[in-house]
């Protein structure tokens, strides 16, 4: 939903006190305010961007940013998760997934920022947009002392129980009177492989590593 012109009027204690702006302006001061480290500012104007669309996406993302300067950092998550949500093009979405995965790093979460980052990668729309992905994703998998990594395969095979081919037992190259079961004989089908590591880094400088590993 996008409602049309309106303004909005501020009153804060800062010097926009009594202020009034439509919203391009508006959107530009809560811009610049972020910039300029006034968040609280920041915040207001994008609670009076939300008066006259409760829909808006870059009011979610203003308000994101401003709650994780703020030290609020659950109402930053979910203002980042609603930006998203209500973002209508690729390009808002691909911002938005990225402002969601800004907010989780600073948050120390490189888990949930690389989750967005995943998010934003599908969004992408053009080879500078995926090597900017990819950069961000580089550093947050960096910061992540948690790596989980899921390998799936399916596919026949005609020896699926690991079996022999021949009918008769060969012993030192030489048969002998006795036969294999069908048991142990090659059976084909289907093989699925499923595989999966946990890792977590518990220390690391230029000279070495420590890690605790899991695998199933």
């Amino acid at each position: 939903m996008r409602f049309g012109p309106v303004w909005l009027s501020l009153r804060t204690s800062n010097p926009w006190r009594g202020a009034t702006f439509n919203l391009n302006q508006a959107r530009s001061v809560a811009r610049a305010a972020l910039h300029a480290g006034e968040f609280e500012l920041a915040r207001q104007i994008a609670m009076g961007l939300l008066q006259a669309d409760p829909e808006d996406p870059f009011a979610y993302a203003v308000l994101a940013a401003a709650h994780s300067r703020l030290n609020d950092p659950k109402l930053a998550r979910a203002a980042a998760r609603l930006s998203y949500r209500y973002s209508d093009s690729s390009a808002e979405k691909f911002g938005a997934a990225r402002t969601a995965a800004s907010v989780a790093a600073a948050q120390d979460r490189p888990t949930q920022s690389q989750a967005w980052l995943r998010i934003a990668a599908t969004h992408a729309d053009t080879p500078q947009q995926d090597k900017l992905v990819a950069r961000e994703y580089a550093r947050a998998r960096a910061a992540n002392p948690l790596r989980f990594d899921i390998n799936f395969s399916i596919a026949p095979s005609d020896n699926v129980n690991s079996g022999t081919d021949n009918v008769l037992e060969v012993i030192n190259g030489v048969p002998t009177l006795g036969f294999f079961r069908g048991s142990s004989r090659a059976l084909s089908g289907t093989v699925a492989v499923f595989d999966a590591r946990l890792r977590y880094r518990l220390r690391s400088n230029q000279a070495s590593r420590t890690d605790a590993t899991a695998r199933f």
